[in-house]
């Protein structure tokens, strides 16, 4: 069974573990963060390796926010860790061994880390109320959640590992301190005495209480003030002086242009923008996931062939152009039935999807227009939306198929 801890573990144990805890939280987050900004690895594989434990938008959010998100996320998980340590590992009458404390003090990892991502999905709740659609409220909390419990049981083994070398010192040591005074006065092992003594003071877990729920408040409040502080700084940049003193002088917008790149040669049969009407069909939500379809009308009175990707272009809400990398084919929302021709009779319709995973969080500009064409090289048409994309983030786009008349 190995050696066997009886009485509370060292407080050096506790902190070294609380401490290994913090570090491995932040290391990951800023991994995730770098690693996904620089598109050193697809998204989807590094959050297999470093979950998104502190949300990737906090890291652009303006000063001193991307300081006191992830300051204010370690804080309230080492409080939430050494409670939990307390109450579940550190009671004077346990007797657990090496395994079971392991084990024991991994659990705590794990559920502090999901009671600290619970906090911020709430306070993230509260910066985006009222949603779209009241489906969607809870969507952004989902991957948050399982990201930070996720991390637990990846990661949680560290300080875990942590608190078992830690005690096991701490007990040699005052194994050896009794074995030189005679051993313990009752006849047990040294090392099931050594870790007993006076308890800690009441005032000492009050304060500890105390500070966890202090840093628990302002985790949540962070993400409606960093939200609304990043809002009033790219609202304050877009306001440009103009050239001239005039008034009526407006500031210029870009914009995504009106005509993508021409990517192939269009044959003179392919739909043309003015053959066609686009529209934007409802988006539909699943488990952190979006998909929305794209909806084409042969206006004309010839019939016309789609033989490419749709070309897709996206502005904010402002009305500049976002940098968000579309890619071709489908998603877990969406189907690519691939690059094929198809031909479309006047007053017939044919469809294309956009999916991509919730992106937006406390303080992004969102996408207020979808500019699309048939094909890339052909006149985009301007579409409001609102949607939840940022800049960095990617979109599959499928191709186009035919839409069965109803009936």
């Amino acid at each position: 069974m190995g050696n066997r801890f009886g009485g509370t573990p060292r407080g050096a144990a506790t902190a070294a573990a609380a401490a290994a805890a913090g570090i491995g939280w932040l290391i990951s987050a800023a991994l995730f963060a770098a690693l996904s900004w620089f598109s050193v690895f697809p998204v989807s594989l590094t959050r297999l390796v470093v979950p998104e434990t502190v949300a990737a938008s906090s890291w652009h959010a303006v000063a001193p926010w991307p300081i006191l998100i992830p300051a204010l996320s370690v804080l309230t998980l080492l409080g939430m860790l050494l409670l939990l340590l307390r109450l579940l590992v550190s009671r004077p009458a346990d007797r657990i061994d090496n395994r079971t404390a392991m084990m024991s003090v991994w659990l705590c990892v794990v559920l502090a880390s999901f009671f600290t991502s619970v906090l911020w999905s709430a306070g993230s709740i509260t910066a985006q109320w009222p949603p779209p659609r009241m489906a969607m409220v809870f969507d952004s909390a989902g991957p948050a959640l399982l990201a930070a419990g996720y991390w637990g049981v990846v990661w949680g083994w560290i300080p875990a590992l942590v608190w078992i070398r830690v005690a096991a010192r701490s007990l040699d040591g005052d194994a050896g301190d009794n074995a030189v005074s005679g051993g313990g006065q009752d006849g047990l092992h040294p090392l099931r005495t050594a870790a007993t003594g006076p308890r800690r003071p009441r005032a000492r877990l009050g304060a500890l209480l105390a500070a966890t729920a202090v840093c628990a408040v302002l985790l949540v409040a962070a993400a409606p003030l960093s939200g609304a502080a990043t809002r009033a700084a790219a609202n304050a940049a877009q306001v440009r002086p103009a050239p001239s003193p005039s008034p009526t002088e407006q500031p210029v917008v870009y914009g995504s242009p009106t005509v993508g790149p021409l990517q192939q040669t269009p044959d003179p049969s392919w739909c043309s923008s003015e053959q066609v009407a686009i529209s934007l069909g409802e988006p539909d939500a699943a488990t952190g996931h979006r998909g929305m379809p794209i909806r084409l009308v042969n206006s004309g009175t010839v019939p016309c062939v789609l033989n490419a990707y749709p070309d897709v272009a996206f502005d904010d809400t402002g009305g500049w152009a976002m940098d968000i990398l579309t890619v071709r084919g489908g998603s877990f929302m969406t189907t690519d039935p691939g690059p094929r021709a198809i031909t479309v009779a006047p007053g017939a319709a044919a469809q294309a999807a956009l999916g991509w995973n919730a992106m937006a969080g406390a303080g992004d500009t969102r996408v207020g227009a979808i500019l699309v064409a048939p094909f890339s090289g052909a006149a985009r048409t301007r579409l409001p939306a609102d949607l939840d994309m940022i800049s960095g983030g990617y979109v599959a786009v499928t191709g186009w198929s035919l839409v069965q008349p109803k009936g």
